[in-house]
């Protein structure tokens, strides 16, 4: 096991629901800034 980075210990469901979490968590803060 060469690569030991975090990418190698997530699967693509476990990426897919960071980057769903972040996407909501960026439109929370652009509608605060906005308002």
């Amino acid at each position: 096991m060469a690569e030991n980075n975090l990418a190698s210990g997530l699967d693509a469901s476990a990426w897919l629901v960071i980057i769903i979490a972040v996407l909501k968590v960026v439109k929370v803060i652009i509608d605060e800034v906005q308002d």
